[in-house]
């Protein structure tokens, strides 16, 4: 399997909530709370469902996990690691075989960690690249000395990306970094806002009908 961890603002990041219902007796109440509490907890399941998508794919018939996340979102984060936990679960509970041909690109791009694929899931891909993962990683262990420091910089801005990569790398799992470089989406940025500039500047020469 691989696992993708993406920002995706369409889907709905607030797990559902089922209203207790008001009972006088103690004995009603009770059962009232126990249904309340499975309706929510039910709820909750479909609503993070909504969130996660399976498919195949068809060159190599492996299952590719895509969870939609809300950067910095609390249930988006409890997502990303729930899903990642159960995913790696399937490491022993499948035959070693060789890595797909489709991930064997993305393989290379591990540095840090150099475990053997084995089975199960292959990878966990974030949405990041080389230079912002880096650069994370650089300020909070060279910024952040103290480790109360790191504590409470991770409670402040906890991360869904970064706690999916916690979970493989505690179970040895590759974390790919599958986002286009920053450098290369900065450059793109510039160019098509001097382009829209010229476009406005120049209504006669079909600048806005090209916007």
């Amino acid at each position: 399997s691989l696992l993708l961890i993406q920002n995706a603002t369409a889907f709905s990041t607030v797990p559902m909530r089922a209203a207790p219902l008001m009972r006088r007796t103690t004995t009603t109440t009770t059962t009232t709370n126990l249904f309340s509490s499975a309706v929510s907890s039910m709820a909750k399941d479909e609503e993070d469902e909504k969130q996660v998508v399976r498919l195949m794919d068809p060159r190599t018939n492996r299952e590719i996990i895509l969870v939609g996340c809300m950067h910095y979102n609390p249930a988006s984060i409890q997502l990303a690691e729930k899903t990642a936990v159960d995913a790696a679960k399937s490491l022993s509970q499948s035959p070693p075989s060789p890595p797909p041909s489709f991930l064997e690109k993305l393989m290379n791009q591990k540095k840090d960690n150099e475990s053997v694929y084995s089975g199960g899931l292959a990878a966990v891909l974030v949405e990041s690249c080389r230079t912002r993962w880096d650069a994370a990683n650089e300020f909070r262990s060279e910024t952040l000395k103290e480790a109360w420091q790191r504590d409470i910089y991770d409670k402040i801005l906890p991360n869904e990306m970064r706690a999916a990569a916690k979970v493989a790398n505690s179970n040895g799992i590759p974390v790919v970094l599958g986002d286009q470089e920053i450098e290369i989406t900065g450059k793109r940025v510039k160019a098509t806002l001097k382009q829209t500039l010229q476009d406005l500047l120049t209504p006669w020469n079909g600048g806005w009908d090209r916007i």
